[in-house]
């Protein structure tokens, strides 16, 4: 896990990133580096979380490729950075068909094992009420359970650079994979050749969806200003993995500012962002989503709860009853969003929007600070901390580093500041 915080207002921008990152289930560093210039000459920085590599190939290793290849031109938008820098992995050449077809089989065998587990489950409902069950019934329950799985699939948003004639050739290129992996998942289950071409197209959609494993899932935070931009600009992408010599990404819109025209200021929260979302509104998400339930079960209980207390006939809430619980229920929390929004995070917000570079540091800092301290004290694994890297980037001072770690010493190493600086 990870904490990266990105504070903006009409000054500069403000970036923090953690330096933990884990191995495993249990094994953390405290050295990773998450947080990077993207032009040597121009202010715009480009911030890593999620899983550190694509394909097996550093980010930092394509950020630096990449910074050098991009040398001394400039755009005049942020956005035609975050498109540059998007095209030159699409098309650097750097991933072999190999780790392509590697990283379709990984995710093919994990994404038809969850169809399988589903498929075991709702075949031992049938056994337990029926004692029994035949050929026919198995493989009509499986290839209710694909139609399923084929649903919800069609219904998912296609990554960039993908549409719906995409997936002829998709399956294509999938085919033989698919087949592979589908002996190896479903073994000797009874597959109909109906169904059978059914799995191969989910294999297809699998690679041009949003359906993304958090495994192989990194985010990008590229943020800055381009030469004809006087506010700072913000743009965010979850990409997962390539195949068929097409990046899997999406432009993530809700943290996104690439059109900052009037000095707007915000707050963003990367990977572990819930200390942060409960410091801007006094509670978080989860929380808010188990009140949320709980107050919406109460309710619709209250008919069966009434009947036993008075001792009355079973009484059965209608559809009508339910819509009408679900309409206050949502009220409701339309109330504490109104609350949280006026007595919280407006007062935050009108804060930042006044606070001068060196605050805006601080407090990405701080707030990047705050989750590492709740998980230092809980027990869960410390997957957020160690020396925080902190930057702030304005249009006349260019990427100026607050703090910053090096691996090496700097003071041995003069040559590699000169040749930065180059």
């Amino acid at each position: 896990m990870t904490s990266e915080v990105v504070i903006f207002n009409n000054q500069g921008i403000a970036l923090a990133a953690d330096s933990a990152v884990t191995i495993g289930h249990q094994k953390t560093y405290n050295s990773a580096i998450k947080l990077f210039s993207l032009s040597v000459k121009e202010p715009i920085g480009i911030m890593v979380f999620g899983n550190a590599n694509i394909l097996s190939i550093p980010w930092e290793v394509l950020i630096k490729s990449y910074r050098s290849v991009l040398s001394d031109k400039s755009y005049d938008n942020l956005s035609e950075y975050a498109t540059d820098f998007i095209n030159y992995i699409s098309n650097c050449g750097f991933f072999s068909e190999e780790s392509q077809v590697d990283f379709l089989t990984r995710n093919l065998r994990g994404y038809y094992s969850s169809l399988l587990d589903t498929f075991f489950i709702e075949i031992h409902q049938i056994f337990e009420s029926d004692g029994e069950i035949d050929l026919n019934t198995t493989e009509n329950v499986f290839s209710k359970v694909v139609d399923e799985f084929l649903l919800d699939a069609n219904h998912r948003e296609f990554c960039s650079k993908f549409d719906i004639k995409s997936k002829r050739r998709s399956k294509a290129s999938v085919r033989n994979v698919a087949e592979s992996t589908i002996s190896k998942v479903f073994e000797n289950l009874p597959i109909s050749k109906k169904t059978r071409e059914k799995l191969i197209d989910l294999a297809a959609l699998l690679m041009i969806k949003f359906m993304f494993s958090n495994k192989d899932l990194s985010g990008l935070v590229i943020a800055g200003y381009g030469k004809k931009e006087i506010f700072p600009q913000v743009a965010t992408y979850q990409i997962a993995g390539m195949y068929d010599s097409k990046l899997r990404y999406y432009l993530d819109e809700e943290k996104t500012y690439c059109e900052n025209n009037d000095g707007s200021s915000a707050i963003l929260a990367f990977a572990d962002y819930q200390m942060v979302d409960t410091f801007m509104k006094g509670t978080n998400d989860e929380l808010l989503g188990f009140v949320f339930e709980y107050i919406r079960n109460t309710l619709e209980g209250m008919p069966e709860l009434i009947s036993k207390i008075y001792k009355t006939r079973s009484l059965k809430p209608n559809e009508k009853y339910l819509e009408a619980v679900l309409e206050i229920v949502k009220n409701c929390f339309r109330s504490i969003q109104s609350h949280t929004d006026m007595k919280h995070t407006s007062p935050v917000m009108s804060m930042v929007a006044a606070l001068p570079k060196d605050e805006l540091a601080a407090m990405a800092e701080s707030l990047v600070n705050l989750t590492a301290f709740k998980r230092k004290v809980t027990h869960v694994i410390e997957s957020v901390g160690g020396p925080i890297d902190v930057a702030v980037i304005s249009k006349g001072d260019g990427m100026v580093w607050v703090k910053r770690k090096h691996y090496f010493p700097p003071e041995l190493n003069h040559s590699y500041f000169e040749n930065y600086g180059k």
